[in-house]
């Protein structure tokens, strides 16, 4: 009874699921422009990079290709608007756990919740503020 109990907490802990390997993006890179067009920024010298790195949380996205859809993409794109970014390159994603127990037994366990750390670059214009 005592081991199925710690089983039972470990799996609300980690959000039903591992910490790692980092569900790596399957663009891992987005921009409503060409990757061409984006180069072509780069190589200008016309673009600065800085470090994204923000929390994604999301239900019900089980399969990889939802979770890219449903959580990863919104927050990359939310993070490239607040940063007045065009392109977001080398995104990577690592399940975390629930940020408090709480979460994890109503979040994780009930609606099928899962939290992410999202790490990347964001491309922003030199004159971007």
């Amino acid at each position: 009874m005592k081991l199925l109990f710690a089983l039972t907490i470990s799996i609300l802990l980690t959000g039903c699921g591992s910490l790692t390997p980092a569900l790596e993006s399957g663009k891992g890179f987005y921009s409503d422009l060409p990757k061409s067009e984006v180069a072509g920024i780069i190589e200008s010298d016309k673009a600065k990079t800085s470090k994204l790195d923000t929390a994604a949380m999301g239900c019900f996205a089980t399969a990889p290709e939802s979770v890219e859809k449903e959580i990863i993409e919104p927050a990359v794109k939310k993070a490239m608007v607040e940063n007045h970014a065009f392109a977001a390159e080398n995104v990577k994603a690592s399940r975390q756990i629930a940020p408090t127990i709480l979460d994890a037994i109503t979040g994780a366990f009930i609606w099928g919740c899962s939290y992410w750390n999202v790490t990347g670059n964001l491309l922003q214009h030199n004159n971007a503020q």
